[in-house]
């Protein structure tokens, strides 16, 4: 299991790069996710496996900001908030 205060931006990165339209290298941080070809199933495909890693997230929270940067953001709170 990773360890949820080391889990980086590129490592977010390539775990969506698996479901992407794009280029991941050509997707930015900031860009929206769902303009990319995240959808809601695959999203649920996402939080479960962010949570199999040990993050406590949920699919509101990742559909509330669907951007790399607002993830890893999601993810660097829930290992502040589960001492991860």
């Amino acid at each position: 299991m990773t360890s949820q205060t080391d889990f980086t931006m590129e490592q977010l990165r390539k775990l969506v790069a698996q479901y992407v339209t794009e280029p991941i290298d050509t997707i930015s941080d900031e860009d929206y996710l769902l303009d990319v070809g995240i959808d809601s199933i695959t999203m649920m495909t996402i939080v479960e496996e962010l949570r199999q890693k040990g993050f406590v997230l949920t699919f509101i929270q990742l559909a509330d900001e669907p951007t790399i940067y607002g993830w890893h953001r999601l993810i660097k709170q829930s290992s502040a908030d589960y001492g991860g």
